[in-house]
């Protein structure tokens, strides 16, 4: 029977009174130069983007972030742009949010009143002059153009100014800037993305609102490239326009996250119970927690990623006769190879590659300080190579009719009559060496990644 597994970490909701008690990448030292950053421009407001890759943690940071403010007293807003990014003109949206939480008073009235003309466009004149309207007929849209425009002009600044109205005072009592966190922007249609930027910048760009923009700045630079058709265009000098301050959101320190995954999906009692000796467990999870530390940083694994391997890796060592940890390295590389270069593991696991082109494969996936660990080697110090000599010998299990029984060492001293281009000769020998000198819970590839695959979860 399996044991009770979680498929992913919780959605955090941040408690008030300690907004960052579930802070396990320890961020909340910069909320507080945020802080400043946010007072600095509350006089004038501005537009302030959180840089970050998805899935370092963004959200959850300005979430915790948020709570803080709000215990501050500062008026926040958090707006998810992508569950509202079906609709054609973000405006609405961001006017009904701030109406949340400022309150329908008749200040904000005075907003919603100015809004409608600001949508008037010359739509019905462009229609006429692309169907061949005379132009005897068109000089009179162009006149209503012209004289749209003037309004447009005049509601615009009417608006602002309701606006800043609207936002500095409430109660006749001076408040605090409102910080309007815009949160997914990466994330949304093109047409969405930068139809929100647009309005931040054009209509909103008052004093006492400061907008955050928690993005990928790689990711919202092909959303302007998609929105505007071409790659050819300069993504990043057009992003600069609407943004008037970046904040560098530090990499997650991955030990730490790994520390968290370890104790949320259970491998500290799945370890625990692999032997009644303290010590061997506690050299078992060390040995475990240095590949998996290691191979996620050098390979820069996000950590939503980072916590979907974790949630295969479980579930397979589930699968597995009796608390056997010796193999999770193994499970754990294999699950990374499926996760993050599943051509190589579909040539893994039906074995369509010789060693020596696994070998070259490995070469040209795996980044180079995997390959030529400079840590001291030995059997309580387990390295990228220790593990990728647990698959070579694995997969040369696979039928004795491939086996390759003069390619690998069958003791130490033998050579590996293998040719490395980058892979330190000396070190895979020696796990080599180490793999096949152990008995190990399965015998070839193919039952390790029929355990990946699911095909075998007892």
């Amino acid at each position: 029977m399996l044991d009770t597994l979680l498929n992913r970490l919780p959605e955090l909701n941040p408690s008030e009174n300690e907004p960052f008690a579930e802070d396990k990448l320890n961020r909340s030292q910069y909320a507080y130069s945020l802080c400043n950053i946010i007072d600095a421009y509350s006089d004038t407001g501005c537009v302030l983007s959180i840089n970050g890759e998805w899935g370092t943690g963004k959200t959850t940071f300005v979430k915790m972030w948020q709570k803080h403010l709000q215990k501050n007293n500062y008026r926040t807003i958090y707006f998810n742009a992508w569950e509202t990014d079906y609709v054609s003109d973000p405006l609405i949206a961001l006017l009904g949010e701030l109406k949340e939480v400022l309150g329908d008073t008749d200040k904000f009235k005075k907003v919603s009143s100015t809004v409608s003309q600001l949508a008037i466009g010359a739509v019905k004149s462009i229609a006429k002059h692309k169907l061949g309207v005379d132009v005897d007929y068109i000089s009179e849209p162009i006149n209503n153009l012209i004289d749209g425009y003037s309004k447009q002009k005049t509601s615009l600044s009417d608006f602002k100014k309701a606006l800043i109205e609207y936002v500095a005072f409430i109660g006749d009592n001076e408040k605090t800037p409102v910080i309007f966190i815009i949160d997914e922007l990466d994330r949304c249609n093109p047409h969405f993305a930068v139809k929100v930027l647009e309005r931040v910048k054009h209509l909103f760009d008052i004093p006492n609102i400061i907008f955050v923009l928690p993005i990928s700045k790689k990711q919202l630079e092909y959303s302007i490239q998609g929105f505007y058709g071409s790659g050819k265009i300069d993504a990043a000098n057009y992003l600069r326009r609407f943004i008037d301050l970046e904040y560098e959101l530090p990499k997650p320190d991955i030990e730490q996250f790994f520390n968290y995954l370890f104790t949320y999906h259970g491998f500290n009692k799945y370890f625990k119970n692999s032997s009644p000796n303290p010590n061997d467990v506690k050299k078992g999870s060390e040995l475990f927690k240095n590949l998996v530390v290691k191979l996620c940083k050098h390979s820069n694994i996000d950590l939503r990623t980072m916590d979907k391997l974790f949630v295969l890796c479980r579930l397979v060592a589930t699968g597995i006769h009796g608390q056997r940890t010796k193999e999770m390295d193994l499970i754990f590389l294999l699950c990374f190879i499926k996760t993050l270069h599943y051509d190589l593991y579909c040539d893994i696991r039906q074995h369509n590659l010789s060693l020596q082109d696994l070998v070259y494969k490995v070469e040209d996936t795996f980044p180079h300080q995997l390959l030529n660990d400079d840590g001291i080697f030995s059997l309580d110090y387990h390295t990228f190579l220790f593990v990728l000599g647990q698959l070579l010998h694995s997969y040369n299990q696979y039928h004795n009719n491939f086996r390759e029984k003069d390619v690998l060492p069958s003791n130490d001293n033998n050579e590996l009559n293998l040719e490395l281009k980058v892979i330190d000769r000396e070190k895979l020998t020696e796990g080599l060496n180490y793999a096949t000198s152990h008995i190990f819970n399965w015998g070839n590839i193919k039952e390790i990644t029929d355990k990946i695959d699911l095909l075998n979860i007892l």
